[in-house]
């Protein structure tokens, strides 16, 4: 339990060397609207793609004549299910999961434990004490769906404020009395894995390796809370954070940015 937010090392952070971020920022700029502007056709077909098969609110389907029937049979839908079923069952149905093999006769014993900490760690710990099984879920959707989809590894801690509220008894008085102990503990602090959509990266046309890509840029969307505490932990630059705080809230998405 600490008292004050705990600032993350400076050898953990990225990049590690100083350089001129109004330079860097506007060349990042410049590349994102060039590549907002190229992949406008993309994003319609997209658009196209998914409602021809995954959208009931209207009827696509036009009858041969006047007032025929316009029935929408999700056959599409049915098949992409079926399939994601299956490849749910080859990530998952598969037990166990792991294959630890000692190097030593000492490691023998060891290796049971090594295998339901890493088992643990997937299911119980990772993403905020959820588990990987929701986010698999969602990523294998993607691929069948769409075709593509990616996977984010990161590392994050969580903190939060806590008041405590200790209450005793005046031994003068009788009265009872209360005071409060403000305090920051830190309720997760793991490996997170996420879907990223689509919509939100940006990489050139050109590419399609993610490490070997000159630019990839990854848009994320946090509330007003998120960017104070980056700020607090050294993450973020209060500037920044203070600008572009101001301008979301003069728009419609209100603390989203």
């Amino acid at each position: 339990v600490e008292k004050e937010i705990k600032k993350v090392p400076e050898s953990d952070r990225i990049p590690k060397k100083s350089f001129d971020k109004k330079a860097v920022g506007a060349e990042v700029l410049e590349i994102l609207r060039t590549l907002a502007t190229d992949r406008q056709e993309w994003l319609q077909r997209k658009t196209d793609y998914l409602t021809h098969w995954n959208d009931y609110l209207e009827p696509t389907r036009i009858g041969p004549w006047a007032e025929s029937a316009n029935v929408h049979l999700p056959l599409t839908m049915q098949m992409c299910k079926a399939l994601h079923a299956k490849l749910i069952q080859a990530f998952f149905g598969v037990r166990p999961w792991f294959f630890v093999r000692p190097r030593e006769k000492m490691d023998v014993s060891k290796v049971e434990l090594k295998e339901q900490f890493m088992h643990w760690c997937l299911t119980n710990y990772i993403n905020y004490y959820e588990g990987l099984f929701d986010v698999l879920d969602s990523w294998l959707w993607e691929i069948v769906t769409s075709g593509w989809s990616m996977l984010k590894l990161r590392w994050d801690r969580v903190q939060r404020k806590s008041i405590t509220v200790k209450e005793s008894i005046n031994e003068l008085s009788g009265l009872m009395e209360s005071s409060e102990d403000e305090s920051i503990k830190i309720v997760f602090d793991g490996p997170v894995v996420e879907v990223l959509r689509q919509e939100d990266c940006y990489m050139m046309a050109n590419y399609d390796n993610i490490q070997r890509a000159p630019f990839f840029a990854h848009r994320l969307w946090m509330t007003e809370s998120d960017l104070n505490l980056r700020v607090a932990e050294g993450l973020f630059d209060s500037e920044a954070v203070s600008r572009v705080l101001d301008a979301a809230r003069k728009s419609s998405y209100g603390d989203r940015n």
